[in-house]
């Protein structure tokens, strides 16, 4: 599929699908946001969207993360993108120059997250929406139980889902 697609970005959510198309062994912990290109195509990884609800901590590094991967994005287009950061006061016109970045938060959704990349007569979505809050306290109890009889010290959710 990759090479019928012939992408030049290829994103990876999670060690899983980091450790299938990047290398076997990949720590997503240790090398998330790094660039490695095979093939023509530039690679990489960011935490799988579930791992950033258990462990806030996180955002932060994956914002950058974020960032890095707009840049590569702009990096790879012939035209070169401005950076837009809200669309504030109605209707404005698309502008091929420019790539759109929002952040949207309301209602009483539980989880819903998502980074999208649209373009003319296409969009590429990274979505995660939970249903509810069971899920964050599975993980929490989850976290809870795994650190039960534990001895003090610096764990991470690697420690806890392998």
């Amino acid at each position: 599929q990759i090479r019928l697609l012939q992408p030049k970005i290829i994103v990876c959510l999670g060690r899983i699908a980091a450790g299938v198309l990047i290398r076997r062994d990949f720590r997503i912990t240790r090398e998330h946001g790094q660039w490695t290109q095979k093939n023509g195509v530039w690679y990489t990884a960011v935490y799988h969207p579930s791992a950033l609800l258990r462990d806030l901590n996180r955002r932060p590094e994956t914002f950058l993360d974020l960032l890095s991967i707009r840049d590569k994005i702009n990096e790879v287009c012939e035209e070169k993108k401005e950076y837009i950061y809200g669309r504030e006061g109605g209707n404005i016109p698309f502008d091929r120059k420019q790539m759109g970045i929002h952040a949207l938060r309301g209602g009483t959704v539980a989880g819903e997250h998502q980074v999208i990349f649209a373009g003319p007569d296409e969009i590429i979505e990274i979505r995660h929406l939970a249903l509810s809050r069971e899920i964050f306290a599975h993980g929490a109890l989850t976290a809870a139980a795994f650190m039960a009889g534990k001895e003090a010290g610096l764990y991470s959710m690697d420690d806890i889902i392998g």
